[in-house]
């Protein structure tokens, strides 16, 4: 198959499929996981967690002929990621084709995703009045920032509940959210941090509809740092995976190549899930992606030629039993040493750069758009014989 015939293929593939390649995807690395006993601890006991933020792809090439004519940054599109939180592993991905669409317009589609037992963690970005309710109504619990714009009403006075091991304080209280009928009355957590965030922020603000006997205020604050397991394997798509190809210009073969780095991140969580039964649940923190990756890449490519795939035929007949099994031999035989973690370095802040007077950047989904609405305006109609 040739570059050109691969590409149209790529460039004709339905969002609803690459959402359920990563759905499907998810199913049976969880199934694994599960059968290892090797899923983290739940954060609030009773409630399964779904940690939920979107991700916009880097802007492409001009490769694409309709692209040349701009000099701003072309974005392919964009996503919600959900992410399984005791599993370790992205469950469902909501692609968007249009890079300069509002998150908000795909919450239609995510509240599908909401199930009874689950609590929601997200930054201020989904906190709506609309997807608040729905989450509750859904029968499920939410643990999000609050967002500037969504009038709250308060029901109780702010209770200093102590300080933090980081210094913060913690304030408490009730607050209603909606005045028509059916209003919803839930607890707000505030923190005064130390320092100011990247974003200048001193007081954070967290909305959660958890009942004060299963998360305190504390637990709710520290539970909602946990936000960052999303965040980091973000990065990891982006710097270890190249989950954004720059010349993949077409907005629906961008989001594939996304996807599939996506499924190469979920069978990286079972090697580490494998490992972490294998050694204990510490070597988490000792793991580290990048290398294990670049031994992966570095393996593969002579196991190409000293394994032809006929080899490899036996494990898709193989019970889930023995692939455990296998699973938890290899995983023994590892020589952790090979993985160091590098230790976290503290970085500091430094100042932004100017920005240029020119547009940042374009949709590459509404100029192939215009480009095919003004080709069709130009098709002379046929007449009628």
């Amino acid at each position: 198959m040739s570059f050109v015939a691969l590409y149209g293929k790529l460039k004709r593939i339905e969002p609803d499929v690459i959402a359920a390649l990563v759905n499907e995807n998810a199913i049976r690395m969880g199934e694994i996981i599960a059968h290892l006993r090797a899923e983290f601890p739940p954060l609030v006991r009773g409630y399964h967690t779904r940690i939920v933020d979107g991700n916009a792809l880097a802007a492409t090439e001009h490769r694409l002929k309709p692209l040349r004519k701009t000099r701003s940054g072309a974005l392919p599109g964009k996503s919600l990621v959900v992410m399984d939180h005791e599993r370790d592993i992205i469950v469902d991905m909501l692609p968007c084709e249009d890079g300069h669409a509002q998150e908000r317009s795909l919450f239609r589609e995510l509240i599908g995703l909401v199930h009874k037992r689950e609590l929601w963690i997200a930054d201020r970005n989904f906190c709506t009045k609309w997807f608040l309710k729905n989450i509750i109504a859904r029968g499920a619990a939410f643990l999000i920032r609050q967002h500037a714009k969504l009038r709250c009403t308060e029901v109780t006075k702010l209770v200093l509940k102590g300080t933090g091991k980081d210094g913060e304080q913690v304030f408490e209280q009730r607050v209603r959210i909606g005045f028509e009928v059916g209003a919803i009355i839930v607890r707000r957590i505030m923190i005064v941090l130390k320092n100011t965030t990247r974003d200048g922020d001193r007081k954070i603000f967290i909305l959660t509809s958890l009942p004060a006997k299963v998360a305190t205020a504390f637990a709710v604050a520290e539970i909602y740092r946990k936000r960052w397991r999303l965040e980091t394997m973000f990065q990891s798509l982006t710097t270890t995976l190249r989950c954004e190809v720059e010349g993949l210009g077409n907005p629906r073969a961008a989001l594939f190549a996304f996807a599939v780095a996506i499924l190469s991140a979920n069978v990286l969580s079972v090697i580490r899930a494998a490992l972490r039964a294998a050694h204990g649940q510490d070597v988490e923190d000792r793991l580290s992606t990048y290398a294990m990756v670049d031994d992966l890449q570095g393996s593969y490519r002579g196991m190409e030629y000293a394994a032809p795939s006929v080899e490899w035929e036996i494990f898709a007949t193989m019970s889930m039993l023995e692939f455990i099994k296998i699973l938890l031999r290899s995983a023994k035989n590892v020589d952790l040493g090979r993985y160091p973690k590098a230790p976290t370095r503290k970085r500091e802040r430094k100042p932004k750069a100017g920005t240029s007077t020119d547009p940042p950047h374009v949709s590459t989904y509404r100029i192939l758009r215009d480009q095919q609405e003004r080709r069709s305006a130009t098709i002379p109609m046929k007449r009628a014989a």
